[in-house]
């Protein structure tokens, strides 16, 4: 028997344009078994299987609403947060050291080690190609403002929170972009 707010919750779930759709499947099996609905009477009326009903109707009963959603999959697990990712386009949108033209990813690389991040440099090529970075000096910024950014970084990249965060939770919280093209560094 589900009470008031779970029943407003997965009720909640299904009405929402932007929930997935196997979510809005699992809320309603939920919804149809608080019903009284038999296991066969719910998979004919949402098209799957009664394996399938079973399934999400023992996950709601063990866990909850919690249990509707995906378990995490297996996959290899990011090398470089997006701390990291941050450091290295901030680096690369400074000028270059004297007597070179663009950052090279060596050369990131090597800035980055002496400030105690560890990257290799085909990483670091890759966060830049992900990133589509430019490897030109941005108008507007000083190096002093990129530096003091990647300073905070490279402290949020050591003291980094617990793997359960929300992936960029942290680097959006250390600095922000404002509209007039300066770096302002906030909740480091």
């Amino acid at each position: 028997m589900l009470n008031s707010e779970r029943r407003r919750q997965l009720e909640g779930i299904v009405s929402r344009l932007t929930s997935p759709q196997r979510l809005v499947r699992r809320a309603r099996i939920v919804l149809l078994a608080s019903e009284g609905w038999p296991n066969t009477k719910i998979a004919a009326e949402l098209g799957c299987s009664v394996a399938t009903v079973s399934t999400w109707r023992g996950r709601y009963a063990a866990r909850g609403i919690d249990g509707l959603f995906d378990a995490p999959r297996s996959g290899r697990p990011e090398v470089h947060g997006p701390s990291v990712r941050l450091a290295v386009v901030a680096i690369a949108t400074t000028i270059p050291p004297e007597g070179t033209s663009v950052w090279s990813h060596q050369m990131i690389a090597d800035h980055l080690a002496r400030r105690g991040l560890v990257i290799s440099p085909a990483s670091a090529g890759r966060i830049l190609a992900e990133a589509k970075s430019a490897h030109t000096w941005s108008e507007g910024h000083t190096n002093a403002e990129l530096l003091a950014a990647v300073d905070v970084l490279e402290v949020r990249a050591q003291v980094r929170g617990s793997a359960r965060s929300r992936p960029g939770a942290e680097a959006s919280r250390v600095i922000h972009r404002l509209p007039t093209g300066r770096i302002t560094r906030t909740g480091a």
